[in-house]
């Protein structure tokens, strides 16, 4: 019972310093990173109820939803996407402090940065990008339409809350994003604005409907997945057809004995994942470091996306 009561005195206290408005526009910022999309109607009813410590039950008469719906299915995969989303387990007892850390982390950046000039930021951060030899010139067209909305659907529905503008680091992302085979690394210490970056690029990219595919290295299974270089690539490539909503078809065309795992990755991206639509896919891949520890597997894994896709 004094665990409870204490549980329920720190959700107080979490509430008190931020309201559901709040937290609900954090949450689907770091969605939106992840997933190219927000919480839809019914995961707002869940999480709204759930910040009021609603049960289930009085969740279900506060709205049109049965509760077998909710309790059953909308429920467990709402609290595992932003596990997903957060990089940490989420439940409805404790997903008030998920919200609360991120908040934190991006007001604790807000106060550091202005200390500095943006200036003198440019030596935390840095970018490298590449772009296919014969990928044609930037789509000025495109630059445009970007500018157009940025103004209006984007900072209405997407504004991170901390941010502090790079010149020219954001403009450099959208330039080379436009191009075909672009490849940008994004360098820098934790808490440097390298994941707003990323959301600000991938917001204005999605006005053009680009395909969004966002990996975190960090959600793998150390033990099995960076075990070799054959289970990472099959990882990687099934988590991008899961968030593409696409089947997973990956026996189809990989053939690790004959071919081998890199040459059977590309194939899978070439004759799979690429064709499925017209529209240029985009694939951020996130704490990237965490492969650090595996040589065998990053030297192989980093050499391959650069040097393996600009022959291509």
């Amino acid at each position: 019972m004094e665990m409870l009561r204490y549980r329920l005195n720190l959700l107080d206290q979490s509430s008190k310093m931020m309201d559901f408005d709040r937290g609900l526009e954090i949450t689907n910022e770091a969605l939106f990173l992840k997933r190219g999309r927000r919480l839809s109607e019914v995961e707002i009813s869940i999480l709204k109820g759930s910040w009021e410590q609603q049960t289930y039950e009085e969740i279900a008469e506060n709205t049109c939803y049965s509760l077998n719906y909710l309790k059953q299915d909308i429920g467990p995969k709402l609290w595992r996407l932003l596990s997903e989303v957060f990089n940490e387990k989420v439940t409805k007892i404790n997903f008030q402090f998920s919200i609360e850390r991120q908040y934190r982390a991006q007001l604790n950046l807000n106060t550091e940065e202005k200390k500095y000039q943006i200036s003198r930021s440019n030596q935390d951060g840095q970018i490298e990008s590449h772009a296919l030899p014969n990928s044609g010139p930037t789509l000025r067209s495109q630059q445009l339409e970007l500018d157009k909305n940025e103004g209006t659907a984007l900072d209405t529905s997407f504004s991170p809350l901390f941010y502090i503008e790079r010149i020219p680091f954001k403009s450099e992302c959208y330039e080379t994003m436009l191009q075909t085979g672009a490849l940008i690394r994004i360098k820098g210490s934790q808490q440097t604005g390298k994941t707003w970056l990323i959301s600000k690029t991938i917001a204005k990219l999605v006005l053009l409907n680009y395909r969004i595919a966002s990996v975190s290295f960090k959600l793998a299974d150390s033990q099995i997945h960076f075990s070799t270089l054959d289970k990472f690539l099959r990882w990687l490539c099934n988590n991008i057809s899961l968030q593409l909503g696409l089947p997973n078809r990956l026996e189809d065309f990989w053939d690790e004995q004959g071919l081998g795992s890199k040459v059977s990755c590309t194939i899978f991206f070439e004759e799979y994942l690429l064709p499925q639509t017209e529209t240029p896919l985009v694939l951020c891949l996130d704490d990237v470091d965490w492969i650090f520890p595996y040589p065998e597997i990053y030297e192989d894994f980093l050499h391959y996306c650069v040097h393996g896709m600009k022959k291509r």
